[in-house]
């Protein structure tokens, strides 16, 4: 979702372009480093954005103190 946006911004539709990837080493080859490090952070904050709760979670179904 992050390549959209950063897509949006430079004018270029990523989805269209080289590989036809919607990742961060396509937005880097296309674009350059600028939208590879935004990209790459976009998608890293959205993982890890799923997978904290879920971390969290666990521990407290685990414990007995909850």
């Amino acid at each position: 979702m992050t390549v959209y946006f950063v897509g949006k911004v430079y004018g270029v539709k990523l989805q269209e372009e080289r590989s036809k990837n919607i990742g961060a080493r396509n937005a880097g080859s296309m674009i350059g480093k600028d939208a590879f490090i935004w990209t790459f952070l976009g998608g890293t904050l959205k993982g890890a954005l799923i997978v904290l709760p879920t971390k969290f979670d666990s521990v407290c179904i685990t414990s007995s103190t909850c």
